[in-house]
């Protein structure tokens, strides 16, 4: 017969096969578009299978349905720990995430404010399971009509990876009962939230809404990050994107034309010690530093939920890894290497260039005045430029947890060293508004930490010395005049602004909104009043 209709039998059996294959997979489920819902449909879309709203700023009483009898579709509200089989129609009002504001994540964690009301979300996690094996699953969340105007992220994750006594990330744990920690300060006590390492790392569900509408989502890792600042009850997080969850990149401009289009890993960071003042200190510092030498970290005011639980203020900040300096340097990763703190640790990178940095330090730190030859040798190895803006903003600024802690630098193959501005919330008013009259660069010629030596050294050099002091003078007028400090200053704080009572019932580390003005004033204030007094400080090093 094939032979009559001159058929090649052949070219049959090749379209047979590709047929059969069709029909085997024509159940498995994908996600398309349809008449501004989401519907999850068949190969063919043949039938609809599911019908629920966009995610995003929504009417709660909308309604998810599901069409197909012959496919079993499961819900979760906890995260994905638990998974319900769905009836239909699913009226998303009906359903709620379990609370978690009453549980305590820290020794210092307070009750929510009586007349704290939270703010209404609902995440809803979905999969169709088929002979008795998940073939598609989703995350879908939803926020109350103009739930804020800042962007949002929300987190999801299994609700035992954020709580459990053997493994939740923010819960105290077996660390937590050691009879000797109760003699420690409360914010440095362990517990399961102080635990590092990738033991420590959770898989989640990454969304990112901007003015109400999904931007972008990935599934990636997260971990508590911090010092310190582990023990707050508001935790901050380190999220790195990895290809056993997906992807290793983040492929989106968080920080618009500002930043990089793509990052390996970025912090969800509730402040630092500036969690207790005003929330944005470290982030208006590094917009001052910007268009300088010295690199500075992107950021920007957004509000988090994590499993639909309204977890209040955070800045989603760059994050310091061998991948962001080699886009900032246009290199490849193995190229960067990072040192840190008061004694030059390797953070990342190649022991060589340690080495050769210490050397470094060690052939100048006992000599008495550095000759010029010697200068000349240091500058072929350090970016001077980048190391005296460095010292500029962390002594104006007066951060009192530095240089011991939070000194950060780095070089590329055949580049100078480079220094980075981070975690400056010890800075500005933090200790009280006397801190504008600390004098920094005293205590930094005297330390014996490796910024403070190479400080130091380099200072007994007059031509440094020429050049230091000018260019201190420069940043003052150029970065720190009475306009820009205000522009700035009044823009960042006006995001904050309406969110801030929210954040404040949720958490009680700031007593009031009139506390959180007060401590905004007194950082302005600072800024104002610095200059005269730092440029005094300058003039004495002559």
């Amino acid at each position: 017969m094939f032979s009559k209709f001159k058929i090649d039998q052949l070219l049959v059996f090749f379209l047979l096969s590709i047929a059969f294959l069709l029909l085997s997979f024509g159940k498995e489920l994908i996600f398309g578009e349809k008449n501004g819902h989401t519907r999850l449909t068949s190969y063919f879309d043949i039938e609809n299978v599911v019908d629920f709203p966009e995610q995003g700023n929504v009417n709660l009483s909308d309604t998810l349905s599901v069409f197909n009898r012959a496919i079993e579709f499961w819900y979760s509200v906890n995260g994905g720990q638990d998974f319900i089989l769905s009836v239909d129609p699913i009226v998303l009002n009906q359903l709620e995430n379990p609370d978690l504001t009453g549980i305590p994540t820290s020794y210092h964690w307070l009750q929510p404010m009586e007349n704290y009301e939270g703010c209404k979300s609902l995440v809803v996690q979905l999969k169709n399971r088929e002979s008795g094996s998940i073939t598609e699953k989703k995350v879908y969340t939803y926020f109350e009509t103009e739930i804020s105007e800042l962007p949002v992220i929300a987190l999801t994750l299994p609700q035992d990876e954020l709580f459990s006594y053997d493994k939740g990330i923010m819960s105290f744990g077996n660390n937590a009962n050691h009879n000797e920690s109760f003699y420690t300060s409360w914010w440095d006590r362990p517990a399961n939230f102080t635990g590092r390492g990738f033991e420590w790392e959770r898989e989640i569900f990454f969304q990112y809404f901007e003015e109400g509408n999904l931007a972008f989502e990935q599934a990636c890792g997260m971990r508590i990050s911090g010092n310190a600042t582990r023990g707050f009850p508001q935790k901050s997080m380190q999220i790195v994107a990895r290809k056993m969850y997906g992807s290793d990149r983040f492929e989106f401009p968080f920080f618009e034309d500002d930043g990089q289009k793509k990052y390996a890993s970025l912090v969800i960071r509730n402040s630092g010690n500036d969690n207790t003042k005003t929330l944005f200190a470290d982030l208006l510092m590094h917009r001052f530093a910007e268009e300088s030498n010295v690199l500075t970290l992107k950021g920007r005011p957004t509000v988090v939920y994590l499993n639909a639980n309204y977890w209040g203020i955070y800045n989603l900040r760059e994050r310091i890894d061998p991948y962001f300096i080699s886009k900032v340097e246009d290199v490849q990763e193995d190229e960067v290497t990072i040192l840190e703190g008061g004694d030059s640790k390797l953070k990342d990178g190649n022991e060589s260039d340690k080495k050769e940095f210490d050397d470094l330090i060690s052939k100048i730190k006992n000599v008495d005045d550095m000759s010029q030859d010697l200068y000349k040798e240091v500058c072929n190895k350090i970016d001077e430029g980048s190391f005296i803006d460095y010292i500029f903003f962390e002594t104006f600024y007066g951060n009192n947890d530095w240089p011991t802690n939070n000194s950060i630098w780095y070089k590329v193959a055949g580049g100078k060293w480079k220094w980075i501005l981070q975690d400056l919330d010890y800075g500005l008013a933090y200790l009280g508004p006397q801190n504008v009259n600390i004098n920094l660069l005293n205590k930094l010629k005297k330390s014996n930490t490796t910024v403070g030596i190479l400080f130091t050294k380099l200072l007994s050099n007059g031509a440094f010395e020429k050049v230091f002091v000018e260019r201190c003078y420069q940043m003052v007028e150029n970065h720190f005049s009475e306009e820009n400090i205000k522009k700035s200053f009044t823009n960042l704080r006006a995001m904050y602004q309406n969110e801030i009572e929210k954040h404040i019932g949720r958490w009680r580390m700031i007593e009031s909104v009139e506390e959180w003005e007060t401590n905004c004033q007194n950082n302005f204030n600072f800024l104002i009043n610095r200059k005269k007094i730092y440029l005094q400080q300058v003039a004495e090093l002559i």
